[in-house]
């Protein structure tokens, strides 16, 4: 599922080296939101951790995201 979203750059945290071949980085936007804005965490992995780079605080940027999920079963089957 394609989505997309814009807002302001509230905090780009540093990159995560997870394992030799994986790494990520969180962007925090602030997305207006009506009366109430929200603060959103996005997480970029790979090649794309440089390219959070090229901004900075307060930004105001457009991202496209994929909204990916599945239902957890413990190993016990539950």
């Amino acid at each position: 599922m394609s989505l997309q979203a814009q807002g302001a750059i509230l905090r780009i945290e540093p990159t995560k080296q997870i394992t030799a071949t994986f790494k990520k980085r969180e962007l925090i936007l602030t997305i207006e939101d009506g009366k109430y804005p929200q603060t959103c965490s996005f997480e970029v992995t790979g090649d794309r951790c440089e390219k959070l780079d090229e901004y900075a605080i307060g930004d105001v940027v457009s991202i496209d995201f994929n909204l990916r999920g599945r239902e957890w079963t413990s190993p016990k089957g539950e």
